[in-house]
């Protein structure tokens, strides 16, 4: 079921069945059975994984949804991307984590909306243990934490 009042024909998401639809110069996603996933009222959608897409509004902020229709970030970040080799790792039974930045400072956020680390860090990187777990790497002042993706801080070779 497509809405009829679309400026043109709906895109299938890449890694979803959603259809990603356009209205007065907006984007929006809806599901096959016409459901709002996303509201039409968004500049761009870029889903990053089944389960996580970026929107942005016309004022430049970021924001982000998932599969589900939750807003798990609102549109308040500079900038959102997709933490390295998380998209296929779940939580909740959903697939990857994002790096949300916001007047540089930098947080994790779950594809369930979990804030996994707060909006705090001068930096974040991430990269994989010995077990191929990844280790999430935050920087604050001079200070380097190493934390996991349950946000349970990990001991670093200063402690």
């Amino acid at each position: 079921i497509v809405p009829a009042n679309l400026d043109e024909s709906p895109d299938r998401a890449d890694y979803s069945d959603n259809l990603i639809i356009s209205r007065k110069d907006k984007v929006g996603m809806i599901d096959l059975k016409g459901k709002t996933i996303i509201p039409v009222k968004y500049e761009d959608i870029d889903e990053e994984t089944p389960d996580i897409f970026i929107v942005n509004k016309e004022d430049g902020k970021y924001g982000a949804y998932n599969s589900k229709g939750k807003k798990i970030a609102q549109e308040i970040y500079d900038d959102i991307e997709l933490l390295d080799d998380t998209e296929h790792i779940t939580t909740d039974g959903m697939y990857g984590y994002i790096i949300v930045e916001k007047n540089d400072k930098y947080g994790l956020i779950s594809a369930s909306g979990k804030i996994i680390l707060p909006t705090i860090y001068d930096d974040i990187d991430s990269d994989t243990d010995d077990n191929d777990n990844i280790i999430v790497t935050v920087e604050k002042g001079d200070k380097e934490f190493r934390y996991d993706l349950n946000g349970k801080r990990l001991p670093t070779e200063e402690d």
